[in-house]
């Protein structure tokens, strides 16, 4: 009698175990950690330094040096998500003969962040301090478990055409240790 009821809890038990688990359920993403940029791309062409020659990576028009420690996102959890990453800026330091002199600082964003597992992106819901001419933040997205492309609008100038372009950047951040 106690061997068939010890059969019957271990067949219930087993059942339970068997209808507990969901196999189409995937794991959350874990994206939290220290991020390199790994590039910036523009979705045109532009000659950013005014040497005569256009490409739409950012950085070789307007990289100069800049110490890799502005180079660097860092995702973390608090009680709300927390984002920190540079963009660069057109900072008009004079014109001259109505062309104008350009250098490009790094702004350091603070962003509080969710992410919406549904569409691997992430909402921004505060962010400080924003320099409008480092642009607006139109998304950021979770390309893979190492990989987020922050998406930026700005107005740039393209020496090839004399003209203020607006402009999508997009921010290639890599999962990675910090290196000196």
């Amino acid at each position: 009698m106690n061997n068939i009821k010890f059969s019957q809890l271990l067949i219930i038990v087993f059942l339970m175990g068997l209808f507990a688990c969901k196999e189409d359920e995937a794991p959350r993403p874990f994206f939290y950690g220290n991020y390199n940029l790994q590039s910036i791309s523009m979705d045109r062409a532009m000659d950013l330094n005014n040497d005569g020659d256009t490409s739409m990576n950012f950085l070789s028009q307007v990289e100069d040096g800049s110490s890799t420690s502005i180079k660097r996102m860092t995702l973390s959890s608090a009680e709300m998500d927390e984002m920190q990453f540079p963009l660069f800026f057109p900072n008009v330091l004079t014109i001259q003969s109505g062309v104008p002199i350009i250098r490009f600082p790094v702004e350091n964003q603070s962003l509080t962040v969710v992410f919406a597992e549904e569409t691997n992106a992430f909402a921004v819901l505060r962010m400080q301090p924003m320099v409008p001419q480092a642009g607006q933040i139109t998304a950021i997205n979770l390309i893979d478990q190492s990989t987020i492309d922050v998406e930026v609008n700005k107005s740039l100038y393209d020496f090839a055409t004399a003209e203020w372009l607006d402009t999508l950047v997009t921010y290639r951040f890599v999962r990675g240790l910090i290196s000196a």
